[in-house]
């Protein structure tokens, strides 16, 4: 980034659309990796459990007198989803961060520097 440029904002959408891609957008590629990476196995994990569940119900409705008794718990696709959401805060999280710290060291730069003025 150029050092008279005002840090972007965009960065902050995109990790609200997809947790990393923030990150990636700042340069930041091993966050962008790990949040990324984290936030899509977790939300995969919900899905998979979600269509366990889906495919549970329609086979008891279909094979409603052959149909065998299936335990489904609320844990076992809330657990991921909870997760999931838990990865995209802290993403979202981190990419505000990162742009606060920007922020900080580009008005750091503009202010003049006092410490070579000597005293009257």
């Amino acid at each position: 980034m150029e050092k008279n440029r005002k840090p972007s904002r965009f960065p902050i959408i995109m990790s609200a659309v997809l947790p990393g891609s923030g990150q990636f957008v700042q340069g930041r590629w091993v966050p962008a990796i790990i949040f990324s990476s984290g936030f899509l196995t977790l939300f995969g994990w919900f899905v998979w459990a979600a269509l366990q569940i889906i495919v549970a119900f329609y086979k008891l409705g279909l094979e409603f007198e052959t149909a065998e008794d299936v335990e489904v718990h609320a844990a076992s696709f809330l657990l991921p989803l909870v997760f999931a959401l838990a990865v995209w805060f802290a993403s979202l999280i981190d990419a505000v961060a990162a742009y606060q710290r920007a922020r900080t060291a580009q008005a750091r730069r503009k202010l003049p520097d006092l410490s070579s003025d000597t005293a009257r």
